[in-house]
């Protein structure tokens, strides 16, 4: 069972040590009476709090702990040696200061201190064995090497034990255990010598092991060997010879592909791999990390954007309240000052007759004048031309032609609205003037086409819209370039204003083409766009089923 140790540092000037790191090691192994095994003398590294404060559980024993804190701040270290004992109560916990102890502390005979140092001397050399066979793991290519030295090692180990038998030998004869005793601590200092020396040879082969270490460049190494690896400097990937009897080639690494990441180019690490379509996210954990990740519409600020086709795109709410402002062209009630396109002087046809159009034609009936503002010419009127003049007659008599003024035919005649070539015209103001025939007609012409059941487009329908107002199911035909000639390029509206769904249906040699197939409208009150693309096919978009 461990022991809690508490402890608390401080600088030269009594503030807490904040995130510096202490750390511990036993002075040797040990054994461990609860886990019947033998204690290592690794250190271990933990880092203080805000309050310069740690916690730590520790073995027991009469065997020194060593403690060591770095103050880089103020440029010191602080070392303490303790002995941890054993509280025999789960939870109990020790201060530092309580066990902290000036020297080492020993009170054991010389013989069995003879021994304790022996085996202490071999549990160095255990310890050589194990950083060496660290070392030879670490380095492959100088196995045989590390392994040579750990032999020696271990050979070491076995003198040191042959030493400790014969000190236990020793200690039988009291009068020869001195002598014995000192022989030992000889053989034991030889044996450190043998593991000093042992562990040197491993930092030889792990310098040696270090000089093959990956070569890194743009471009693959000359003359590589065996399991070499090659670092690309360009791209961060890995790369090893690797050699067998058929061939001998360099091979991607499957791990990880060591890039720069941040601002401060600390070393990161992306994955290989990876899908269609993903992209490397970065971890916010501090460690550079990345993974592939699929993106969502919300990573890209359009989480209100809907996937939907372009063709199946509904109506938005801003663009139906800016067609609710259009008149229909089904009896359009219009607003403001609405305007036409004035038709020549003289149209015969159905065209709408603009204010412009009338007026030049009546200014072409009284010789110019357009100030008629009540539309009927009066004598009054006459009367006011008192710069035109008359030749004629004043009286019941021949002779010469004379002049005769506005009074003399205002007494003499009675004028009237055919006496000027107007017998057609009413007498009406033009904010009361009825919609002509032929405007009428033209009007019709631009209005929706409304359908109470299966129809046919005609040519009148190109630019126009079909309205289908059935309430049971009916079918919309497009007729072949044949028979109604619609140019190219011509557009028709069908819409569905019933409940019967309206299906758009090909006539002979004509190809109807739309998204998935369908040509059903979606539901009243949805609508479909024909678009003539050649002389015998269409396009069908919009609302379908």
């Amino acid at each position: 069972m461990t022991t809690k140790v508490m402890c608390r540092f401080l600088s030269p000037i009594g503030e807490p040590l904040v995130n510096a790191e202490a750390v511990f090691q036993l002075s040797k192994s040990g054994y461990s009476e609860d886990e019947t095994g033998i204690v290592m003398p690794r250190p271990i590294t933990v880092l203080t709090n805000v309050y310069g404060e740690v916690e730590i559980n520790l073995w027991p024993g009469n065997h020194i702990y060593h403690v060591t804190v770095d103050d880089p701040e103020h440029d010191v270290s602080l070392h303490y040696k303790f002995v941890v004992p054993e509280v025999g109560v789960a939870g109990t916990s020790v201060r530092l200061q309580d066990i902290v102890v000036d020297g080492e502390l020993s009170n054991t005979e010389w013989d069995t201190a003879a021994i304790l140092a022996i085996q202490n001397a071999k549990a160095n050399a255990m310890a050589a064995q194990v950083a060496a066979e660290a070392a030879a793991a670490s380095v492959g290519t100088s196995v045989s090497m590390v392994q040579f030295e750990v032999q020696r090692a271990i050979n070491a180990a076995d003198d040191l034990d042959a030493a400790r038998q014969a000190a236990s030998q020793s200690a039988i004869d009291a009068s020869n255990a001195r002598i014995e005793a000192v022989s030992a601590s000889a053989a034991a200092q030889m044996a450190n010598a043998s593991a000093v020396q042992a562990a040197t040879n491993a930092q030889t082969a792990a310098g040696v092991a270090q000089a093959l270490a990956p070569y890194i460049g743009p471009t693959p190494p000359p003359n590589p060997i065996a399991n070499s690896t090659w670092l690309d400097s360009t791209t961060g990937i890995r790369y090893y010879w690797f050699v067998d009897a058929n061939s001998a080639q360099w091979v991607q690494d499957g791990g990880l592909v060591h890039t720069s990441v941040g601002s401060g180019g600390s070393g990161g690490s992306l994955p290989l791999g990876g899908s269609t379509g993903q992209v490397l996210a970065k971890y916010d954990n501090g460690d550079g990390l990345a993974s592939w990740k699929t993106l969502a519409k919300t990573d890209v600020g359009l989480d209100n954007v809907n996937n939907t086709a372009d063709l199946n795109k509904p109506i938005s709410n801003s663009t139906q309240a800016a067609l609710n402002l259009k008149a229909p062209l089904a009896s359009p009630a219009f607003t403001g000052n609405p305007t036409a396109p004035t038709p020549s002087p003289g149209d015969s046809d159905t065209s709408i007759a603009t204010t412009a159009y009338v007026t030049n034609a009546i200014s072409g009936l009284i010789g110019g004048n357009t100030s008629i503002d009540n539309g009927s010419v009066t004598l009054a009127k006459l009367a006011n031309q008192t710069s035109k003049t008359v030749i004629g007659r004043t009286s019941a008599s021949t002779g010469p032609a004379e002049a005769v003024t506005m009074s003399q035919l205002k007494a003499d005649l009675s004028l009237d609205k055919a006496d000027v070539g107007l017998g057609n015209v009413d007498n009406t103001s033009d904010a009361n003037k009825p919609v002509s025939t032929a405007q009428r007609t033209a009007l019709n012409t631009l209005a929706s086409n409304i359908q109470t059941g299966n129809y046919t487009l005609v040519t009148g329908d190109a630019g126009g819209a079909v309205r289908m107002t059935s309430t049971s199911a009916n079918t919309l035909t497009v007729p072949p370039n044949s028979s109604q000639a619609l140019p190219i390029d011509t557009t028709v509206i069908v819409e569905q204003y019933g409940a019967g769904v309206t299906t758009i249906s090909a006539g002979a040699g004509v190809t109807l083409r739309s998204r998935g197939g369908s040509l059903a409208i979606g539901g009243q009150y949805g609508a479909v766009v024909l678009h003539k693309l050649t002389t015998n096919e269409w396009l069908v978009m919009g609302d379908l089923a």
